[in-house]
């Protein structure tokens, strides 16, 4: 459920290692096969050994994901990267809770489940190190909707990811601020940042599912303060950060840095850094 920036990534690496795919996304390409057309085998595409498809259609709606099981049959993997990119309280809970109130009733016995959420949940804001033990607080309508969605698929048996921030290629905050000339990132120069790349985290969901027992599970590739991101920004590029720092968002300054204890137990390890997606960004 969510075809986005990393549901799409993640159904392709799923494809590619040989399973058959079918992604729900309300927002699909024109390559897409609306939930209401008579024939899907063109939205079909095929990855490696396996084969991914995407279905039109609104994935907080029970109809819409009989009509995807009623084509992929049982699954043995669902993951939940449903997101709003903004909007009012009543979106984001249809964006996740309202996706697995729809799902769990449907959810075929045996199927593992990962539900995306963030590390924006954790209260920590002076910089200290959390980890899946740390408080969560619903300080946002955002962080509420997330932490109840968290306790639905919890209840369920199913698999919690808390995601930082991600990057990739055309996507990358931090390194398009700097290279335009916008102001910086507000706060201190020791505010914490938190990032992971889009690769480390679809390995990171795809390992979660194939752990037992579920559970919340931290997803961070690295942690740096803001100066030492802007000190590697300006060594690599050349280019100075802007003098300027720019507004505090509605959401307020996170300062935390994330640790993934349970993943880095289960064997995973992140194999990209910040560093090394910029510089080979530069090459020419």
């Amino acid at each position: 459920m969510g075809c986005g920036f990393l549901g799409s990534q993640l159904a392709r690496r799923c494809a590619e290692s040989g399973a058959r795919v079918l992604a729900v996304d309300a927002e699909a390409g024109k390559d897409a096969t609306d939930v209401t057309e008579a024939s899907e085998v063109s939205a079909l595409v095929r990855c490696g050994a396996g084969c991914a498809a995407v279905l039109r259609g609104d994935a907080a709606e029970a109809r819409v994901l009989s009509r995807a099981l009623g084509l992929l049959g049982a699954p043995d993997e669902l993951f939940v990267c449903t997101a709003t990119h903004g909007g009012s309280p009543a979106a984001y809970r249809r964006a996740y809770g309202g996706v697995l109130e729809a799902l769990l009733p449907l959810l075929p016995t045996g199927a593992r489940l990962v539900f995306c959420s963030s590390v924006s949940v954790y209260a920590e804001s002076a910089g200290g190190a959390v980890d899946e033990s740390s408080l969560c607080v619903p300080s946002a309508p955002r962080v509420r909707a997330l932490l109840e969605a968290e306790a639905l698929a919890l209840e369920a048996g199913g698999a919690v990811a808390r995601l930082s921030p991600l990057y990739d290629a055309g996507r990358c905050e931090l390194l398009r601020r700097h290279e335009a000339g916008e102001p910086r990132l507000p706060g201190p120069g020791a505010r914490c940042l938190n990032y992971v790349h889009r690769e480390d985290a679809v390995e990171a969901l795809r390992l979660m599912a194939r752990l037992p027992g579920g559970g919340v599970f931290n997803v961070c590739g690295e942690s740096l303060s803001v100066d030492e991101a802007y000190a590697m920004l300006e060594e690599l590029t050349g280019v100075l950060r802007a003098p300027e720092e720019a507004a505090c968002s509605r959401r307020g300054l996170s300062n935390r840095r994330v640790l993934c204890p349970r993943l880095r137990a289960a064997g995973w390890r992140p194999r990209h850094s910040l560093r090394a997606f910029v510089s080979e960004g530069l090459r020419p």
